[in-house]
């Protein structure tokens, strides 16, 4: 017991690392340990952050004296819990914000924090940080947008558009948040950057890059969107872009993504037609819980390629009779595609 803490305090750390909360709790009975945790620059604090182990990271700043260290080394136990995995430790960041000693250290990360939220699309957290953040370089607020954009994170963009610093940086080095969205192919964020001016402006920058990207890329709906919003019809595209050698291939790409655009459409217009039948010649007083409607889009979406025969069978065997007893027109199978499963469970009263 004496000897605990002389040395680098590998037990504590160990235990953080692991995330054994009975032992770092344990352990921080000992005066001695809490020292030693403030001395070197809390390292159980940055372990336990990029562990996930929110659980000794509250227990480890219960304490006054740890308290005072948390944004040690320039946010390290911050930067660390956004920077880990795929996903960040989101609920991690939250807590370690509730500290000023930590919420006047935001800025000197370099915006790394915010960034990676964004890029994760962890939406509270970006606003939250957002409130403490200051762009030092255009380049910072740019790379922040871009990060959200190109992960197709639109209420995380929405939001980053509220920051005067990211709106006035929108088109910082030519377009680039909008050309990474257009090129990983998010087209709703595309759509979205596209309701700015110096968007709209820049996207004659690079020979119209974004647009020959999404073409190649396979990206029809971007290419659709971009030609939509910015110049209406294909007589309106500027004859020098036309010029280009790539242009064949970006109007094939534009056909491709309005009939795209109109299937989507089609869609969720009978998502929403099927729901209303099905509950009204099912004898629900209310429509499909929206859990079911999520089902049924899922079903709508994937068009397999069995569907035509499994539905008409469907039909036949299962609400074929009821419509015909009610004196109701039959639905065309289309309508039901893909619903076998979702509809003979309803039908069924399950």
């Amino acid at each position: 017991k004496n000897n605990i803490g002389t040395g680098k305090n590998d037990e504590l750390i160990g235990a953080a690392c692991r995330g054994n909360f009975q032992i770092v709790k344990e352990l921080l009975g000992l005066t001695q340990v809490q020292q030693k945790e403030v001395d070197m620059g809390s390292p159980a604090l940055r372990c336990a952050a990029v562990g996930g182990h929110l659980e000794v990271v509250k227990e480890l700043l219960k304490y006054p004296v740890l308290q005072e260290n948390v944004a040690a080394n320039h946010n390290a136990a911050l930067r660390r819990a956004a920077s880990n995995g795929y996903t960040g430790y989101p609920d991690i960041v939250m807590e370690l914000l509730k500290y000023p000693a930590v919420v006047n250290n935001v800025a000197a990360d370099g915006n790394v924090t915010l960034m990676r939220m964004a890029m994760y699309g962890h939406l509270e957290v970006v606003r939250e940080l957002l409130k403490h953040t200051v762009f030092e370089r255009s380049s910072h607020a740019c790379w922040v947008l871009t990060r959200a954009a190109e992960n197709g994170h639109l209420e995380v963009v929405r939001e980053l558009l509220k920051c005067d610093a990211v709106k006035k940086n929108i088109a910082f080095d030519e377009n680039q948040p909008f050309r990474y969205a257009a090129k990983k192919g998010s087209h709703e964020v595309v759509k979205e950057l596209l309701k700015y001016p110096a968007v709209r402006e820049g996207v004659q920058a690079r020979n119209n890059y974004a647009l020959s990207k999404a073409a190649e890329m396979g990206h029809h709906m971007v290419c659709y969107v971009i030609a939509n919003k910015c110049w209406g019809n294909i007589q309106n595209v500027p004859q020098q872009l036309k010029e280009y050698n790539y242009w064949p291939k970006v109007l094939e790409s534009i056909h491709k993504g309005a009939i795209e655009c109109m299937n989507e459409a089609y869609r969720s217009y009978y998502l929403d037609k099927i729901c209303t039948d099905v509950a009204k010649r099912l004898g629900c007083e209310s429509a499909i819980p929206e859990q079911n409607q999520e089902m049924i889009a899922k079903y709508l979406f994937s068009d397999p390629k069995w569907v035509r025969e499994r539905v008409q069978d469907m039909e036949r065997r299962i609400i074929g009779k009821r419509l015909r007893e009610e004196g109701i027109e039959r639905i065309r199978p289309k309508l039901f595609q893909g619903l076998e499963d979702r509809l003979r469970s309803i039908s069924m009263g399950k």
